[in-house]
């Protein structure tokens, strides 16, 4: 798993890891900025994942993405939804997704 140490105050104003999901757009907008002092490691971030991957998914959040993208797929019944097996799910879709870390957060992503 690729992790780069992201740290730094200016980064940690504009990137808000408090928030669910990271878009693209906001790295791409802190390297742009020139300000923040880990440049090198967030345009490895975009580099490594490409331009592609649009959204960077909190890992703690990542089985609520799962389920909204699921229900927007299909239809769940709601009398099934508690059969459904948490862990196994987020493992097992996590495969498909890259994992890295941005200031000490886990993140997810289709890169």
């Amino acid at each position: 798993m690729y992790k780069p140490k992201l740290k730094g105050e200016l980064t940690m104003k504009t990137l808000d890891t408090n928030k669910d999901f990271i878009e693209i757009e906001e790295i791409i907008e802190v390297i742009e900025d020139g300000t923040a002092d880990n440049i090198a490691e967030l345009k490895d971030i975009v580099e490594e994942v490409g331009k592609n991957a649009d959204t960077f998914i909190k890992e703690s959040y990542f089985y609520e993405y799962i389920i909204d993208l699921m229900r927007d797929c299909m239809e769940i019944p709601s009398a099934l939804e508690m059969y459904i097996d948490r862990e196994r799910l987020k493992r097992d879709m996590k495969m498909d997704y890259f994992e890295l870390e941005i200031d000490g957060v886990e993140y997810l992503t289709l890169g």
